[in-house]
């Protein structure tokens, strides 16, 4: 298995969605976990980059994996919102996997760049 530089998770309640990707963009990693093992998870992993979709509890949770020496950066739902093809089961993070290189979202911005993953916590 390739070592995983990005992992983008997709928050909820109980279980969460992990899927990391190597350097080349392919899927390595594909994990449900519950909350109770997202930290356990994070602290196996080696330090890579986390990207999650921003929401009322991604503050918390970029906070303690960043205590792992992960660079976690938050996503717009703007940016989101345009990948999400169903409602209820699709999974943002599965479907951010997925953009290529010529990827813009519904108002033609280039959303390829590095400016999609926001900001990120310091």
């Amino acid at each position: 298995m390739s070592e995983i530089t990005t992992v983008r998770l997709d928050l909820a309640k109980n279980v969460f969605q992990a899927h990391g990707a190597d350097a080349s963009g392919r899927a390595t990693l594909r994990k449900r976990l519950r909350r109770d093992q997202v930290l356990d998870f994070f602290s196996r992993l080696p330090p890579c980059i986390v990207a999650m979709e921003a929401c009322g509890g991604a503050h918390f949770w970029g906070r303690e994996i960043g205590k792992f020496g992960h660079e976690v950066r938050l996503i717009p739902p703007a940016y989101v919102k345009p990948f999400v093809k169903r409602r209820r089961r699709s999974t943002p993070v599965k479907i951010s996997c997925r953009i290529t290189p010529s990827a813009t979202d519904d108002v033609g911005n280039d959303v390829n760049n590095d400016s999609w993953l926001g900001s990120g916590l310091r």
